[in-house]
């Protein structure tokens, strides 16, 4: 059996580290991306590391398109509205038509 190089523990601080990213993680330990994936696959730490990266990524950026908000910065705003408040109507929606706004034509070939 070979012997591991890391601690789970030591992928798992360098996953943190890292925001959940691999191969900056196996970057920082001087291994294969693939060496870390294989160590996400055989540790519930590792994955878990990786999901509480991503988590925390969710919450910086959540915060900060916040922050643009309170900015009043237009683009935000929108996205916010049609994210957060689709039950106001603020929905955008796509009109799929044929040629002139005329019904789409179906036809089955059987």
């Amino acid at each position: 059996m070979a012997t591991q190089q890391y601690t789970a523990k030591e992928v798992a601080d360098a996953l943190l580290k890292a925001k959940g990213f691999v191969s900056v993680a196996a970057r920082r330990l001087g291994c294969a991306p693939g060496t870390v994936r294989n160590y996400i696959g055989r540790y519930e730490t590792c994955k878990q590391a990786v999901l509480d990266a991503k988590e925390e990524m969710k919450d910086f950026a959540e915060g900060k398109l916040y922050q643009n908000i309170d900015e009043n910065k237009e683009a935000s705003l929108i996205f916010y509205l049609k994210t957060q408040a689709k039950d106001r109507g603020y929905v955008e929606r796509q009109e799929v038509t044929g040629a002139d706004g005329d019904p789409i034509a179906i036809i089955l070939d059987r």
